[in-house]
């Protein structure tokens, strides 16, 4: 599998987890970025709409795929937890939030993301590993 095809099948694997089927998920792998992100995710709560990109510029190097599937994780989490952001407007509540809502994916990603990783996977590979 291509690190890309990890991501997008790690992507549809959390949002099935979550039971976010409100949504209409696609995930794309882009050349071109607008920030120092590996991945992001656009959510259109109105429309029900998430568009979740991986910038293939940080996959030109093999990476290792519990990394890969740790950005997937993280993204679909941001999509978890976008409707309590979508509510607040001041901009300093924001970025407070945005700290706040990076936090909770860390824990997360230390927790939830590890142990089911190594449940379906059976190991977390050593850094140096890769894909």
């Amino acid at each position: 599998m291509t690190p890309f095809e990890v991501f997008k099948k790690e992507i549809y694997y959390w949002i099935e987890y979550f039971g976010l089927k409100e949504y209409e998920v696609y995930v794309e792998k882009s050349a071109e970025k607008d920030s120092d992100a590996i991945s992001t995710a656009q959510i259109q709560h109105e429309a029900s709409i998430v568009m979740i990109t991986m910038y293939s510029e940080f996959f030109k190097e093999r990476m290792p795929f519990f990394y890969i599937r740790r950005y997937a994780f993280h993204e679909v989490a941001e999509v978890l937890l976008s409707t309590v952001a979508d509510l607040i407007t001041n901009k300093e509540k924001m970025k407070k939030e945005r700290e706040a809502t990076h936090r909770i994916i860390g824990r997360l990603e230390n927790t939830l993301f590890v142990d089911s990783y190594k449940r379906r996977f059976k190991r977390i590979p050593k850094a140096e590993e890769h894909s």
